[in-house]
């Protein structure tokens, strides 16, 4: 910046520092900074740019991200005696406090002072391009007829997702276009299941479905004793599902024929995780449950200090598990006793996800965690705007979660650090599916939205409670 200090004048009442989102593209470990040229300039000055910045256009300006380079410092001072640039502007980050600082100065020519209409251009082209990069735009969304806090689906393409509508809709990944509805008799916040060419799913209307996944016709259903928002979980022939009857539910799968059940002590929202030949799952009776899955006899049950509404992880040998009281568990598999807890400042309905040897999960308190599989420290917080009941997705060494200040957040699972973020209109409740680079998920606006993925992930964490990281499933 030194090279420009004689000829660069500050319009002192046009120096400004605004408090915003820190975008991925400013994501430096020194200042930044941006040219702002007119094009006439930028023109002249193309093979110098193309070689060491970053170009972008817009309302007949040019926007440089320059790599601090001495040939491009030295291009823009040559060509600067001749011709005005308009600005240039130094990005200052700050990385613990995401606080983005940025300094707009105006230059001039003693004979050439450039009018205010420049500078007004220059402030909105600079909240444009750090709009641009800090938000995903979607690539499409689906309009459904109430809420979506159903979790997508994402099997052999197609994706499945049900809604408060009283629909189970299987969608085309591609562009969002209908392939089938299917009308349960209430709301669906149940999850799908797929596996075997069928989907599986939960309703309001106290049933469980099975679906043709083609065609969406119905195998069978199976009625519960009251509301089913629990998502089942597939593994070895059977079905596994809650119900607000406080009963677990094991159903053969090609049949829907009741194998066995276990009745707890209150309503069971929380959705079942099988590994190991039992299953893991949750109540509002305040207990954790292990039961033999084959038999559905009690293995082991353990106490938490609240409701049990989170559905289980089960990784490594571990249960990892949250609860209203505001904790994270970690429990032994084998035989439910407490390995470690992790105290939140509010409620978790969000359900862990384990990757990496980390444990990741939101909490009421507007939070989303990350913490030590092993030990349970505390490795990240990242601060939403809203309660966290979304579950997060992790995929590519990104975080995927959705919260309840409309947002759905792309976070480094490494860091925490936000790398994007995309607006809805209502509350995301609904979980991340991420796969083949796109990110599905489900909003309390009534539409499912594709997203694009963080640059590079193309991994996949293909649905809510049914990959082999989270339920063993198979």
């Amino acid at each position: 910046m030194d090279s420009f200090s004689d000829e660069s004048a500050l319009v002192s009442n046009l120096s400004v520092v605004k408090h915003l989102t820190l975008p991925q593209f400013f994501s430096y470990t020194h200042p930044a900074t941006l040219y702002v040229i007119e094009k006439n300039l930028f023109q002249t000055l193309s093979p110098t740019i193309h070689k060491f910045g970053a170009e972008f256009i817009h309302s007949g300006l040019s926007v440089v991200r320059h790599a601090h380079h001495p040939e491009f410092f030295e291009g823009l001072s040559e060509y600067g005696k001749a011709f005005n640039w308009i600005a240039y502007v130094t990005v200052f980050t700050n990385r613990n406090t995401k606080v983005i600082s940025q300094q707009y100065s105006q230059t001039k020519k003693e004979d050439h002072m450039r009018p205010i209409a420049n500078t007004v251009k220059l402030i909105a082209l600079i909240f444009a391009v750090t709009f641009i990069c800090a938000c995903n735009k979607g690539v499409w969304k689906f309009q459904t007829g109430d809420g979506v806090t159903s979790s997508p689906a994402v099997f052999e393409g197609n994706v499945y997702v049900g809604s408060n509508d009283g629909n189970v809709y299987c969608l085309n990944p591609a562009n969002g276009k209908k392939v089938w509805e299917f009308v349960t008799g209430g709301g669906v916040d149940s999850s799908p299941a797929v596996a075997g060419g069928n989907v599986y799913v939960g309703s309001w209307d106290q049933k469980v479905y099975c679906l043709n996944a083609a065609t969406g016709e119905k195998v069978w259903e199976f009625a519960t004793g009251d509301f089913v928002y629990s998502s089942p979980a597939v593994s070895g022939g059977n079905v596994y599902v809650g119900s607000a009857d406080g009963k677990v539910y094991c159903l053969n799968a090609a049949t829907g024929d009741k194998v066995w059940e276990f009745v707890t002590g209150d309503i069971v929202e929380s959705s079942p995780a099988v590994s190991g030949g039992n299953v893991y799952v949750g109540s509002r009776d305040l207990n954790v449950y292990c039961l033999n899955a084959a038999t559905g006899e009690k293995v082991w049950e353990f106490a938490a200090k609240d409701i049990v509404s989170s559905s289980p992880a089960v990784s490594g040998g571990y249960v990892y598990v949250g609860s209203d009281d505001g904790t994270v568990y970690c429990l032994n598999a084998a035989t439910g006793e407490k390995v470690w807890e992790f105290a939140t400042e509010n409620v978790i309905a969000s359900s862990p996800a384990v990757s990496g040897g980390n444990v990741y999960v939101g909490s009421w308190d507007q939070k989303v965690y990350c913490l030590n599989a092993a030990s349970g420290e505390k490795v990240w917080e990242f601060q939403t705007g809203d309660l966290v009941s979304s579950s997060p997705a992790v995929s590519g060494g990104y975080v995927y979660v959705g919260s309840g200040d409309k947002k759905v957040y792309c976070l480094n699972a490494a860091t925490g650090e936000k790398v994007w973020k995309f607006a809805t209109k209502d509350q995301v409740v609904s979980s991340p599916a991420v796969i083949g680079g796109y990110v599905y998920v489900g909003s309390q606006d009534g539409k499912v939205y594709c997203l694009k993925a963080a640059e590079g992930d193309t991994g996949s964490w293909p649905m809510f409670k049914y990959n082999l990281e989270r339920t063993g499933a198979r």
